[in-house]
């Protein structure tokens, strides 16, 4: 990073299978996750406005799959050692789950503009 400027430890964000199974999963561990951001057509104003599921899939398919994970300046290296540990464990365990024509399925892809 240059000089003078840090980083913000916002978020840490990763895309899993079957979200909510990692989520129970890590919460399992005591590793409290979180999911970032709804949406905006999915939003209640927006809602109102006309928004709906569907309009927006490759946005949807990704909140499905998001999952942010713990992320602040204090940290310390064991702590991260045991998120990312238990990361491993969770992914693997939903994916065994899953069986392995589940998590073979592709993650969508945005469109890709013809030349």
């Amino acid at each position: 990073m240059a000089d003078g400027v840090a980083h913000a430890y916002h978020l840490y964000v990763i895309q899993v299978p079957e979200r909510k199974a990692v989520y129970d999963a890590l919460r399992a561990r005591g590793i409290y996750c979180q999911v970032h951001y709804i949406p905006v057509h999915l939003q209640p104003y927006y809602r109102g406005l006309g928004g709906h599921a569907g309009q927006f899939p490759l946005a949807e398919a990704y909140y499905s799959r998001c999952l942010s994970l713990p992320m602040f300046p204090g940290l310390t290296d064991a702590q991260l050692d045991y998120v990312i540990e238990s990361v491993i464990a969770a992914v693997t365990e939903v994916v065994q789950q899953l069986g392995a024509a589940a998590a073979a399925t592709p993650v969508p892809q945005a469109a890709q503009p013809t030349p």
